[in-house]
């Protein structure tokens, strides 16, 4: 007797994605099982079912990074003005991530913090000279205001320039977003506050490398996700 399971899978083709149902057949007690929850398929069991997964999942340039932080309101004004060649020495405090280029090539950038007054921060973008177009030691590509009220919320928050000029690369217009702040409708509590706390902050950005898929795993529901070297996740499919 032979029986048959259904993979619902969906493909690229021709940029666009389309659905189709491809049979696996159990015939001498050779079957393709659809895994449950956390299980994996291999690549050569998916090919066999006549599916293929993008091989590849091409570089996407740093556009976005948002910002989580809270910048202590107790601490001291920097005593000289921001100096990019000395910004350690002329913020208050800092944090860091990559940016990947338009040829995917991975750059630390490094956020430094201005306390201007008991309300005010100024944030400044640097990085490494000899990796943009300027040359030098340290490159400001980019530059901001953050203002909070008398509770901490961050109620302004402005860019006054991004653009970061990597060597070979396209130039690139970073976002910066330290949360909804009360202008923008929010609470202004949601990712960047001003509290009588500790500093901290962390900035996730929205780029990546190439990458090789490196195996499919399905979920609870039955989505097939991709993973590739990279780091990313992709939905190709679905079991039924």
């Amino acid at each position: 007797m032979t029986t048959r399971m259904w993979l619902l899978a969906m493909l690229a083709v021709g940029g666009c994605p389309r659905t189709l149902e491809v049979g696996a057949e159990r015939d001498g007690g050779r079957e393709a099982r659809c895994p449950g929850d956390g299980g994996t398929l291999d690549l050569a069991t998916l090919r066999a079912l006549g599916v293929e997964l993008p091989p590849r999942l091409l570089a996407k340039p740093t556009a976005r990074v948002v910002i989580t932080a809270n910048l202590d309101v107790r601490a001291l004004m920097p005593v000289r003005a921001f100096d990019v060649q000395a910004p350690a020495q002329s913020s208050s405090a800092s944090t860091s991530f990559v940016a990947y280029d338009s040829l995917s090539v991975a750059h630390p950038v490094t956020l430094y913090f201005v306390k201007t007054d008991d309300a005010s921060w100024d944030w400044h973008a640097t990085v490494r000279g000899a990796e943009t177009v300027a040359g030098g030691e340290l490159v400001e590509s980019a530059s901001g205001t953050l203002e909070f009220n008398t509770d901490g919320a961050l109620s302004i928050e402005y860019t006054n320039t991004s653009v970061f000029m990597f060597l070979d690369a396209a130039p690139q217009e970073l976002a910066f977003d330290f949360g909804t702040s009360i202008t923008e409708g929010g609470n202004g509590l949601d990712r960047t506050t001003g509290f009588a706390q500790p500093f901290e902050a962390s900035a996730l950005q929205d780029g990546y490398p190439t990458g090789d898929a490196t195996g499919v795993r399905a979920d609870a529901s039955g989505n097939l996700i991709a993973s590739y070297g990279n780091g990313q996740t992709r939905t190709i499919g679905r079991c039924r």
